[in-house]
């Protein structure tokens, strides 16, 4: 179940939730990576998440990997939009 603000706060992420629910794929799940043994969000809304945040240039690809890292604009951007503070 979503709170009372996940349209409006993932609207402004760049996600239509709406569009995600009629999706074919699983909304959101929990799931183990297979080489870092870390959790990560799977499913429609967890692919959706990434594709906005790498179409609006917030993570970017390290190397030729897998592995992302968070920009200086995505950190701006999330601290404004859903408060996280990467500076800690």
């Amino acid at each position: 179940m979503a709170g009372p603000n996940a349209e409006i706060v993932f609207d402004r992420l760049g996600i239509s939730l709406s569009a995600i629910k009629n999706n074919r794929r699983t909304f959101a799940f929990g799931c183990l990576d297979w080489t870092e043994r870390t959790p990560h969000l799977a499913g429609a809304l967890g692919a959706s998440m990434c594709k906005a945040f790498f179409d609006n240039k917030w993570i970017v690809r390290k190397d030729a990997s897998r592995t992302v890292a968070l920009t200086v604009t995505g950190k701006k951007e999330l601290k404004g939009i859903i408060g996280l503070d990467f500076d800690y």
